[in-house]
């Protein structure tokens, strides 16, 4: 118990508070099987278009994406990993790349009150969001 007020009272005095926005993680978290205790899934697309109307004005599309979720039980703990790259060319012209890349891993994750930390990538060039790392912790009710 006095290494829970300990970390408490370590929280409150040496937070430091960002504007940043992470990803929420809610609408793309995997729910648990009983029975397993490593869950994943992942998806790959990939699309190649030529809609030439004729040789001198070609028009080549080329685009990909990639997406992983995944989730790790081991005892109390759970470690979560997912990330996702979408991108797009036109006639050799990026016109679209974004992604990230989100870690967490949730301490005593069946307890109603628990510990969480993460760690995240991401980067956007369409809207014109520089590369940024983030990364962070704190209590989960």
């Amino acid at each position: 118990m006095k290494a829970r007020i300990v970390y408490l009272i370590f929280l409150i005095c040496f937070c430091n508070v960002s504007s940043a926005q992470i990803l929420n993680i809610e609408k793309v978290r995997l729910e648990k099987d009983t029975t397993k205790s490593f869950i994943a899934k992942a998806a790959f697309n990939f699309s190649m278009f030529n809609r030439s109307a004729s040789a001198e004005d070609p028009v080549n599309l080329l685009g990909w994406d990639f997406d992983f979720n995944s989730i790790y039980y081991e005892g109390p703990h759970s470690y979560m990993f997912m990330g996702q790259v979408n991108y797009l060319a036109i006639n050799d012209n990026v016109f679209l790349s974004f992604g990230y890349a989100h870690g967490r891993v949730n301490f005593h994750h069946r307890r109603k009150l628990h510990y969480e930390v993460y760690a995240q990538y991401q980067y956007d060039n369409f809207r014109g969001l520089d590369p940024r790392l983030l990364a962070g912790g704190g209590i989960r009710l």
